[in-house]
């Protein structure tokens, strides 16, 4: 199931809620994502992800030396982003 917290136009407020930026309303973070949905930008889903041997754990390949990441992790903010 898609939730709010998982779609690309949710800004969090606090742990439980946060607003839509679609709908400009109030949603609770783990309810039923509505028919706007748009995922949200994840490390798992960059070409420059690379999964770890824990399936929880990978690493981010943007920099000669790689750094820590894991799948679920938002890229919102990422200046590396590889969709």
């Amino acid at each position: 199931m898609d939730t709010h917290r998982n779609c690309g136009y949710y800004a969090p407020v606090d742990v439980t809620k946060g607003i839509c930026h679609k709908t400009k309303q109030e949603v609770a973070a783990d309810a039923q994502s509505c028919p706007q949905f748009s995922p949200a930008p994840r490390c798992g889903n960059c070409k420059l992800y690379a999964p770890g041997k824990d399936p929880l754990t990978g690493e981010c390949k943007a920099s000669a030396n790689g750094f820590f990441a894991y799948a679920g992790m938002s890229a919102r903010e990422c200046k590396y982003r590889r969709d």
